[in-house]
């Protein structure tokens, strides 16, 4: 019983750490490199990105950053393509964009003025013959997961038996990552939004710290509609996970912050101004 009881966490563990660099590649190289350009980072990193974005979703990231911008564009009105006062609003939209996270994004994908209005998010060669292909993508995803827990599982179970009982763990692993990114999506495009204030800046877009610990800053949604081109969400104690990661690549070279990003820090900063008597 002990060896499948350590398989079972194994395969918990797998899958958390997955969705969690999901979402760590998801706001760094889709949110504040390509969406808004708030940090620029190195064609290695992009590349990284570019697979692990492949392999962990299968989504297209120049429909992402299109979704996304429009989104920002279309804040909280009948266009945004996911916002929860199309749907009942509060709460009650909210629940809704979390259930249907995915089918809006994909409608949106389909809308024709996406990418005529985004015209510098275009498909290259690599696109065309390898990363358009979201089920491919998906496919060597799930069988890397496969690959890793059924090796794993001839070590702790053993035998071909070991092998099948790994698969199984690494499918189950896969497929909770899946349902955890959606609806991590869910909750940031659906409760982020379901603030019973309207601001001039940022819309009904609030700060939920509990989930940006959970999904790399990315909770820390009234500062971002706030000041959207700043590379850093998060403010002050704020933890985000998204600006370690930059720092960490600025350091080493592999990133820098943008002259767009620097505006949006000056003005993620001037939010928190203390403001004069």
């Amino acid at each position: 019983m002990l060896p499948y009881l350590a398989m079972f966490f194994v395969a918990i563990a797998l899958s958390v750490g997955v969705t969690q660099l999901t979402m760590l590649v998801t706001t760094v190289y889709l949110h504040r490199h390509l969406a808004h350009g708030g940090v620029e980072l190195r064609p290695e990193v992009r590349a990284t990105s570019l697979f692990l974005i492949w392999v962990s979703s299968g989504m297209k990231p120049r429909q992402w950053a299109q979704v996304h911008r429009f989104h920002h564009a279309a804040q909280d009105s009948p266009d945004d393509p996911h916002s929860p006062t199309n749907f009942g609003g509060g709460r009650r939209g909210a629940r809704y964009v979390l259930w249907h996270n995915g089918p809006l994004y994909t409608k949106a994908t389909r809308d024709p003025r996406l990418a005529e209005k985004y015209r510098d998010l275009t498909a290259d060669g690599w696109d065309h013959r390898l990363f358009d292909h979201g089920q491919a993508g998906v496919v060597l995803g799930v069988a890397m997961a496969a690959g890793v827990l059924g090796f794993l599982g001839h070590l702790i179970v053993g035998g071909w038996i070991g092998v099948g009982v790994g698969i199984a763990f690494g499918l189950a692993a896969a497929a909770l990552h899946f349902v955890s990114y959606l609806l991590a999506g869910g909750v940031v495009n659906g409760y982020g939004h379901a603030s019973a204030v309207r601001r001039p800046r940022s819309g009904y877009a609030r700060n939920m710290p509990v989930v940006a610990w959970l999904t790399a800053g990315e909770g820390w949604h009234g500062n971002h509609h706030a000041a959207e081109n700043s590379p850093r969400l998060g403010h002050g104690r704020q933890f985000d996970l998204g600006w370690v990661a930059i720092t960490a690549l600025c350091r080493l070279r592999l990133a820098r912050i943008t002259t767009r990003g620097t505006a949006g820090l000056h003005r993620l900063r001037a939010l928190y101004a203390p403001t004069a008597a």
